[in-house]
């Protein structure tokens, strides 16, 4: 086997390397962002801070729980007798924000049961599938007339 041939056949390896890295820093970034959507947006921090104990600083994942399962339990997706259904999910929130594992269904159930709108879920997939946009969520805006509920989303690109 000639040194070349040796080299060559390497690169192969080296590629799957580099594609796996980049789909975690992908998943990094797309928890980063769903977790400062969840601390940041009003909306989306009402829907679960009233499930969590009060007091509580920062994101309250048996909270997050309780709304996806209220989710799954709204639209049919889970039986109503499924009593041990937040506890369960309770794991899936704990690998989704900790950047263990945020698999595609666990990011459709977050964008599903906190009914983000378009653009919002639109940015999250992107970053998800490895886009090198970068999504600011919510920045004040001076004037509220021109924004959604006084916010303005702003989407900006950079290099590695």
């Amino acid at each position: 086997m000639s040194r070349h041939t040796a080299v060559h056949s390497f690169q192969p390896i080296a590629m799957a390397r580099t594609k796996t890295a980049l789909r975690r820093q992908a998943r990094m970034r797309t928890v980063e962002m769903l977790c400062t959507l969840l601390r940041e947006d009003p909306e989306l921090r009402a829907k679960w801070a009233r499930h969590a104990p009060s007091g509580g600083r920062g994101i309250h994942q048996g909270a997050i729980a309780r709304v996806l399962a209220d989710h799954q339990w709204a639209t049919g997706e889970e039986p109503l007798t499924n009593a041990d259904l937040p506890r369960r999910l309770k794991d899936t929130v704990s690998r989704a924000l900790s950047g263990k594992s945020l698999s595609q269904r666990s990011l459709e159930l977050f964008i599903r049961a906190f009914e983000m709108d378009a653009e919002t879920a639109e940015c999250l997939w992107a970053t998800w599938k490895g886009s090198d946009q970068v999504f600011e969520p919510y920045v004040e805006s001076p004037s509220r007339a021109d924004t959604h509920f006084g916010r303005s989303r702003r989407t900006v690109s950079v290099s590695a």
